[in-house]
């Protein structure tokens, strides 16, 4: 049986009688697809993660800022197609796009030969309180292998503007001192890092900007775990 499918970017209506892909025609899949980070540049900035032009040479920054965070990676540029995406998937409470986003950031991680313990930035209480979802944690919960794991780790603490109200120098400065950890949570990673052997932590976030937010839950982290923190994001703004 056929069934009328639209478009949820270009809106064309179309017809198909296999599986919709994330409510996208064959067009704009292909084009995200393309437009994927890591199939265009292969070496990115560990501070802001923009592509290198030599191997130290940042197009963003002018000169390399000592970041805590061992790699940082992104799976899209934050404009065009996948800017309107996100804008659909936040602030239209269109949750089932949590599952597409997810694709990619599994893609980015590329082959899992250890296990990922992915740590999501919190998001904005009053923000998700109105949605009835975190769409960062969203995300993560819908990212399917078995060497993956999703822990809670971190919380947000209160009296915080949000980020799209902040111009550069004001998210930078809000940024210190934004989390805690949350210690039931940490003694449930602190099992799992004694099981796994080998393994990356991930801190994984939407949008990354100044790189203020993964900086600061970084720190956090580093002085509770102990360890080396990556950073994987949805889209570099």
């Amino acid at each position: 049986m056929k069934h009328n499918y639209s478009c949820i970017l270009c809106s064309d209506s179309f017809l198909s009688t296999k599986e919709v892909m994330y409510d996208l025609c064959t067009e704009c899949y292909a084009f995200l697809e393309e437009q994927f980070f890591n199939n265009i540049f292969k070496k990115n900035c560990p501070t802001c993660c923009l592509p290198l032009l030599t191997e130290n040479n940042c197009v963003n920054c002018s000169e390399q800022i000592k970041s805590v965070i061992d790699n940082k990676q992104t799976c899209f540029l934050y404009t065009g197609l996948i800017k309107e995406l996100i804008i659909y998937y936040k602030f239209r409470n269109i949750i089932q796009l949590s599952e597409f986003f997810s694709h990619y950031i599994l893609k980015a991680l590329g082959d899992l030969k250890n296990h990922i313990i992915l740590i999501p930035i919190p998001g904005n209480s009053k923000n998700i309180k109105k949605r009835g979802w975190d769409q960062v944690l969203e995300i993560a919960k819908r990212i399917k292998n078995e060497r993956i794991v999703v822990h809670v780790l971190l919380k947000q603490k209160k009296k915080h503007k949000q980020q799209k109200t902040l111009d550069k120098s004001q998210r930078i400065i809000q940024a210190k001192n934004k989390f805690t950890i949350d210690k039931k949570i940490l003694e449930n990673v602190l099992t799992d890092l004694q099981s796994f052997g080998q393994y990356k932590i991930f801190l994984i976030d939407d949008i990354i900007t100044t790189g203020a937010t993964l900086e600061s839950a970084a720190t956090v982290l580093i002085d509770a775990l102990k360890v080396p923190i990556h950073a994987i994001t949805l889209a570099m703004d």
